[in-house]
């Protein structure tokens, strides 16, 4: 499957010119809804163990303007203390630079095996759904279950 063919997304580059003096036409924009992005309750956290399959690449500290950022982590062969509990793999999201600096994690490596507290994404989302995030290459990977971890080990 073409990997264009999903992407919602348009970008467009304009000349200043034609955006202060173009002729610009008016039309309605079909409406579209997608669909919310699948969660998995971890009831207030859940300590697992997983492979870390993928791993997002932080910016330079000072190379952007912000000063924190998220990190995204594809996590796989996930596993707790109850069989069956929770999913196999998920999109973790964790804080991988505070204040121009990186944290630890972003030190791990594809191929780590981890010790993670993860909580529900919808518990944390208000205070750091705004955010900067470094993401994954593969969009395939935003269909799986967004969770917060709130501490990583290796």
């Amino acid at each position: 499957m073409n990997w264009h063919a999903r992407k919602r997304t348009v970008i467009y580059q304009f000349a200043a010119r034609e955006l202060a003096f173009g002729d610009w036409k008016l039309f309605d924009l079909p409406q579209t809804s997608s669909p919310p992005r699948e969660t998995t309750s971890l009831g207030g956290g859940m300590v697992v163990r997983g492979r870390v399959s993928a791993i997002a690449r932080l910016p330079q500290p000072g190379s952007v303007p912000y000063k924190d950022c998220l990190i995204a982590i594809h996590l796989t062969q996930v596993h707790g203390s109850s069989p069956g509990a929770i999913k196999e793999e998920f999109l973790v999201y964790a804080l991988g630079m505070r204040d121009r600096r990186w944290l630890p994690i972003s030190l791990l490596t594809v191929g780590a095996e981890v010790r993670c507290r993860l909580r529900d994404w919808k518990e944390v989302e208000s205070r750091y759904g705004t955010y900067n995030r470094a993401e994954l290459d593969d969009v395939e990977l935003l269909s799986l279950p967004t969770i917060w971890a709130e501490e990583i080990t290796w």
